[in-house]
């Protein structure tokens, strides 16, 4: 079934016209890079009424590949354009389907899909080659499990199963090769439009990432239409780097074999609390998927996501919100009416969100969500590390010395400290989201003094 990988380049050479202009074909050759993602570049004007003047975008632009293959193009951003005799035209495209024309919000008849990510395998951890050697022969097997689940997720009116499927081939003479994939299938109960089908697989993607500990991509989506048999493809860039090295079940967060008997349960509360979980993973993912990203940039990508979960899971307040709404209508009197307006309106908005624990508290908070003593033995004394969090935080986004002592300053500055304070901070929103998803506190903390208690020897503190 996989024609193309999206973890390798490749390319899709045809003819392409707008939908509504199917008489004005142009001959060029959608590009997929792992690192950009899909670019179209024709030969011609795509648009008979386009010039160099009028960059513009194609909600929708249709396509036949060499072998005769329908391809769909999708938020397609015109680019580049160069005029003359031979004119040509570059676009950005956001995502392709292969196998028909169809429309994102329209066709609602989207039967099942089929999702396969890298290190899927592996998290499964199912070996499935065996071999036997005799006097004169040598046999070799491959067998791919039967299927690990099939359960419904309610909240999202779908069954979620997995598909293994083995692969054999060989040249007769010298080579064998073999090798097997694994596949999640989503099957809404009622069929579904291509967007829906798209959301749902990229929720899938941020769970497996939490799951496994490294970033995931995919390798490839196929969906079946209601009443066909016919496979389509759907080609998407995730404009992630991937975790491309081997990784061991032991070696990730939560493997299958450690959560098996709940993964039922995990997986529907991930989908009951996915709108909440989702603002985290968009921070939380974006360090781990952007590794070449700044440590300044990554921290506060983190701070933020640790926040974010505070407030969409706790509700801290110094005193309760009645009280302190008529404490902010008492206030807002005595503000005297001779400063200026925009003084005033600052006054406000900083008393608006003034009953909030300060940040130091939240993520105190968030710690003692878990055995304190056993989450302390992990990231450190929970009250330093908090602190010095927040004196991190605070530096890098105002760049005010007033928190930091010349010891501190100097210690952000030349010390691997923050890329140390980065690691707690992944610990702490590990933890965290687990927990939120119902994998169990003894697997949560076994799992973290695992992969950090080697590290925490080395970490250093403000």
């Amino acid at each position: 079934m996989p024609k193309r990988s999206l973890q390798t380049n490749f390319e899709i050479n045809g003819i392409w016209w707008l939908p509504d202009k199917e008489n004005n074909k142009v001959n060029g050759t959608l590009e997929y890079s792992i690192s950009d993602g899909f670019t179209l570049k024709v030969t011609g004007n795509i648009n008979k009424v386009f010039n160099q003047f009028g960059l513009t975008t194609f909600p929708i632009i249709h396509g036949k590949d060499s072998d005769g293959e329908k391809v769909t193009l999708f938020e397609n951003y015109q680019i580049s354009y160069k005029g003359g005799i031979i004119q040509e035209n570059k676009f950005q495209i956001g995502f392709a389907l292969v196998g028909e024309y169809l429309n994102l919000e329209t066709n609602y008849d989207i039967s099942f899909a089929t999702i396969n990510f890298n290190l899927l395998e592996e998290w499964f951890g199912h070996v499935p080659f065996s071999a036997k050697s005799t006097l004169h022969r040598e046999h070799i097997k491959i067998t791919a499990p039967k299927s690990k689940f099939n359960f419904k997720v309610k909240s999202i009116d779908s069954f979620l199963s997995c598909v293994f499927i083995p692969n054999l081939n060989h040249n007769s003479f010298t080579r064998l090769n073999a090798f097997y994939e694994a596949n999640l299938m989503l099957k809404p109960i009622e069929s579904n439009k291509i967007k829906w089908i798209l959301d749902r697989t990229r929720e899938l993607k941020y769970l497996f990432t939490l799951l496994v500990g490294k970033p995931v991509s995919f390798k490839n989506i196929y969906f079946v239409r209601k009443g066909k048999r016919e496979y389509l493809e759907l080609l998407i860039h995730d404009g992630f780097f991937f975790y491309k090295e081997d990784l061991r079940p032991f070696e990730m967060t939560a493997p299958f074999s450690d959560i098996k008997s709940d993964f039922r349960f995990i997986v529907n509360k991930w989908f009951d609390k996915i709108d909440r979980l989702k603002k985290i993973c968009d921070l939380f993912f974006a360090s781990q998927h952007k590794p070449e990203m700044f440590l300044e940039f990554n921290f506060i990508s983190l701070a933020q996501a640790l926040e974010n979960y505070y407030r969409c899971f706790f509700k801290g307040t110094y005193i309760s919100q009645n009280d302190y709404d008529k404490f902010c209508k008492s206030f807002n009197n005595f503000i005297p009416k001779y400063i200026p307006d925009d003084l005033k309106e600052s006054l406000k908005s900083r008393l608006k969100y003034g009953n909030e624990y300060s940040f130091k508290n939240k993520i105190i908070d968030v710690l003692n969500k878990l055995d304190p003593v056993k989450i302390e033995s992990i990231v450190g004394i929970k009250k330093k590390v908090a602190l010095d969090i927040k004196k991190i935080r605070n530096y890098f986004t105002h760049y005010t010395e007033s928190e930091l002592s010349e010891e501190q300053l100097d210690k952000i500055e030349n010390t691997p400290i923050v890329s140390d304070y980065i690691d707690r901070i992944e610990a702490i929103l590990t933890a965290a989201l687990l927990f939120e998803i119902g994998v169990s506190e003894k697997i949560i903390i076994k799992k973290l003094r695992s992969r950090y208690m080697r590290k925490k020897d080395s970490w250093k503190v403000l």
